[in-house]
């Protein structure tokens, strides 16, 4: 199984895009703020499990500027996979019980993640009269952000790319014409909570080279550090004990250098100065940030 095609609609710079993916490496290449990085984001929101559940509620800076207000528009990330493998785990998840029994074995499957205002909002746009301007400013004018939903749905029918069956299920903002129904079967099906595509499907994300230097320098983040850390427990204390040396070596070396020991006489004496003797140090070190 591979991902074969992948459609952005509304999300960020991304307006209406469509990707197509071969079986192998694929690259995606493009200038500074082309949207590379929202493309790869889009995908781990859909297949990435390490991903915070909270990303996948939406903000207003997710929605295109191209539309100018968003009020009211979907965001569509639709995913297409090839080759389905015929594993019965695999094909459970994209039929999800909806397909009959006769149906047989799938080879194709889409799934796709739908950001869109919930019902309520839905049914007022669906009772506008065409032209009726006036009245869907004042509902748009009403939407916030707290009005949409997220929903993951597999097995639809419906190209989002094409501008038609866009304006069919979401609606034609300029000419005010909206669908009555609020609910489209060629969306798909709503994947059920026990099933996870993120569980069956294998991504290992690695991040920007500038990222990685960035997260090597601060010991919370740091893989390197973790990695270390995690292995320290299954050396011999004693094999430590001549780099324990070398270390207090170090710090010693460190102090005993002049200009250390001029810098420390000086910050003494500027604190004895301000704050007299009952308040200065006793003593002052200057050494190495490497602990023994």
């Amino acid at each position: 199984m591979h991902i074969s095609k992948l459609t952005l609609i509304n999300y960020r710079n991304f307006r209406n895009a469509t990707l197509n993916f071969q079986r192998g490496v694929n690259t995606i290449i493009g200038e500074n703020g082309s949207g590379k990085s929202n493309i790869l984001r889009a995908i781990r929101l859909l297949l990435d499990d390490n991903m915070v559940r909270a990303a996948h509620r939406m903000d207003e800076s997710d929605f295109c500027r191209a539309l100018g207000r968003w009020q009211g528009h979907w965001i569509i990330i639709s995913m297409e996979f090839e080759e389905i493998s015929s594993d019965e785990a695999v094909q459970a998840l994209f039929l999800h019980g909806t397909a009959s029994l006769e149906d047989g074995a799938i080879e194709k499957a889409t799934y796709n993640l739908i950001f869109r205002p919930r019902k309520e909002v839905r049914l007022k746009l669906a009772k506008l009269d065409i032209f009726d301007d006036d009245e869907l400013a004042e509902i748009r004018d009403a939407i916030t952000i707290d009005d949409y939903e997220t929903i993951f749905t597999g097995r639809s029918s419906a190209d989002f790319s094409d501008q038609s069956v866009y304006d069919s299920i979401v609606g034609n903002f300029d000419a005010c014409d909206f669908s009555s129904e609020t609910e489209f079967p060629e969306i798909g099906s709503k994947v059920p909570g026990f099933l996870s595509v993120t569980k069956e499907v294998s991504l290992t994300f690695i991040q920007a080279l500038r990222d990685v230097v960035a997260e090597f320098h601060n010991n919370r983040t740091n893989p390197l550090f973790t990695l270390l850390k995690s292995k320290s427990g299954e050396i011999d204390p004693a094999s430590m004990l001549p780099i324990t040396h070398m270390v207090r070596d170090l710090n010693t070396s460190i102090e005993s250098l002049e200009d250390v020991q001029a810098v420390r006489r000086h910050i003494r004496e500027t604190i004895k100065d301000a704050a007299g003797e009952t308040y200065s140090p006793a003593s002052l070190s200057i050494k190495s940030d490497l602990s023994d």
